[in-house]
This record gives C-alpha cells, sequence and structure tokens, in this order.
C-alpha cells in the first residue's frame, strides 16, 4: 500500500528536519528523516536527509519513480559511486540501487 508525505507537487512544502526524529530503515543501521514520499516505504518516490553508520548495508531494492538523498553523515557508496556529507544524490532512473559501503561518519548532525 502506498503511503504520502508531501505527496502533492503542485503545493509548495515546507519540512523543518531539525524537528523531525531519525525513522531506522529496514538494516537498523540507514536513518533518515523523510520529506518527501508517494508510494510504498521502501520502494516508492522519495526524498530524504541521511545519515550512514559505519560499515552499513541495505540490500538491492528499486526506486521505479526516483530517490532522492541529502547525506548528512557517513558515506552513502554504490555502484555508481561515492556521495560524502554534503552530497545530493538523485537518482532519476529506474534501477536496483545497492549499498555495499558506508565509511565512518564524519560530520555530525542534529
Amino acid at each position: 500500500m502506498g503511503e504520502a508525505v508531501n505527496g502533492n507537487l503542485s503545493v509548495r512544502a515546507v519540512a523543518d528536519t531539525t524537528r523531525m526524529e531519525w525513522a531506522p530503515s529496514p538494516s537498523g543501521s540507514v536513518w533518515r528523516k523523510r520529506v518527501h514520499l508517494v508510494g510504498p516505504p521502501e520502494s516508492g518516490q522519495v526524498t530524504s536527509v541521511v545519515r550512514y553508520e559505519p560499515r552499513s548495508r541495505f540490500p538491492a531494492h528499486d526506486h521505479p519513480q526516483g530517490e532522492e538523498i541529502l547525506v548528512l553523515e557517513g558515506v552513502f557508496s554504490d555502484e555508481h559511486g561515492n556521495w560524502p556529507p554534503a552530497r545530493f544524490s538523485s537518482i532519476r532512473k529506474a534501477f536496483a540501487m545497492h549499498l555495499f559501503r558506508s565509511l565512518a561518519a564524519s560530520c555530525s548532525s542534529s
């Protein structure tokens, strides 16, 4: 079943992530604050700020309508490269994403 967080893109939305709680991913070692979601939580169109604990991993999964992430801690690494803190990744095409490693955190967040 699909969910929606700021799902209507024709309506301006503001998300104060400093007031949001970190939510764990199914892996338990990747934490996120979702600011946009349309569809299923683990495969829908999503925009999140994320933090990765050292050596985080999760299985390959699809986001057919795209995924956008802003890395706040750790390093997101997949078959396309590495995204350290303060890097924004916008994955527009449908493909199976697989995090194969996450390095030690190198900045702090609230």
